[in-house]
């Protein structure tokens, strides 16, 4: 008891010297918000007190201008003060992608500083994997408290892990609300409180095209240049941006505003198949839709007594269907009757 609450001392000595050499990004670009409640206790029945921890600056931003301004600014107990702004550290913020990519960031404690979710400040974790990601809607691996960490021989053998998953504990994320629910688990802080806090969903991006093909037979000069509606709908995205792959999107800038708007683009005779691509940014999270447009002609043979018209993808002219063995199911008929010869028992 005597060593942890010596050791809480120390750490808090420490918060305001870790804020100092600790470098952290502004808010607005991680996707994650809210707060982790830390344990009052450290599970052994000593106290501890962490309190709250923002996973993200904005939290702290009460006047919505999207600069942190401190304490000053009415900010939640738990914020920095505005000190630190003095000092650089004007936002931060933790970025936990959905796809399974590495987390990011830091979040902050007014008790305990800094809590990376840095890969390069998790090598050597206890066990397993030593980085921070989203798995299958679950929170896995580690996140460190810095100023353990930074406290060198002064923590007391303390080594500042914070477990994000284990038997019979673990963080898990919500696709549709995007809440976090859970707990994670440090072996000198106790339990550690995620379901004040929620990752904001990656934006929702789709993009087709009409038409999808075309019809090269109707087509009666080479070369050749057609154009093409491409629609699509975005929400919850910051930016967006537009790719081809062979084609040419008519305009060249994107809304990413909610809604659903529509572009015209060109397909010409050079590159019969096009993939045209839109994508979108949201804090922390990209999304992106594709739509394949591509050309046919159709060449008409025989399958027994019927004439079937088949497809020819990704071809240039109509002239790559000018093999034809019949126009109509009549013909076929025909062939199949002038085949037949008597066969002597």
């Amino acid at each position: 008891m005597k060593k942890k609450t010596l050791f809480s001392i120390i750490v808090l000595s420490l918060v305001f010297v870790a804020a100092s050499i600790t470098k952290v990004q502004a808010g607005v670009s991680h996707n994650s918000s809210g707060w982790l409640l830390g344990a009052s206790d450290d599970g052994a029945g000593n106290p501890i007190n962490i309190g709250w921890i923002s996973m993200n600056s904005l939290n702290c931003d009460v006047d919505g201008d999207g600069v942190y301004t401190g304490s000053t600014e009415g900010a939640p107990v738990g914020c920095p003060t505005s000190g630190l702004v003095a000092n650089g550290f004007s936002g931060w913020g933790v970025n936990i992608p959905t796809d399974g990519s590495l987390a990011s960031g830091y979040a902050w404690s007014s008790a305990i500083g800094w809590v990376s979710f840095n890969q390069a400040d998790l090598s050597g974790c206890p066990s397993g994997t030593c980085s921070a990601r989203m798995e299958s809607g679950s929170l896995k691996g580690w996140a460190r408290i810095m100023s353990i960490v930074q406290a060198g021989a002064n923590a007391g053998g303390w080594n500042g892990w914070i477990s994000l998953s284990g038997t019979n504990y673990g963080i898990t994320y919500n696709d549709v609300s995007g809440a976090l629910s859970g707990f994670a688990w440090s072996n000198e802080l106790g339990w550690i409180d995620f379901s004040g806090a929620k990752i904001t969903p990656p934006p929702t991006v789709s993009l087709s095209a009409s038409p999808m093909t075309i019809n090269v037979d109707n087509i009666s000069t080479f070369p050749w240049s057609e154009n093409i509606d491409l629609t699509w709908t975005v929400s919850g995205a910051t930016s967006c941006s537009t790719t081809s792959d062979n084609g040419t999107w008519n305009n060249v800038s994107v809304d990413a505003t909610d809604g659903s708007y529509t572009d015209s683009a060109s397909v010409d005779s050079s590159m019969p198949t096009v993939k045209f691509t839109i994508s979108c940014k949201g804090p922390g999270d990209l999304t992106v839709a594709s739509q394949d447009v591509t050309t046919v002609c159709y060449e008409h043979v025989c399958g027994s007594d019927v004439c079937s018209a088949v497809g020819k993808f990704g071809i240039p002219s109509s002239s790559s269907c000018t093999t034809q063995s019949c126009e109509n199911d009549s013909e076929c008929q025909g062939i199949s009757a002038g085949n037949w010869r008597e066969v002597s028992p």
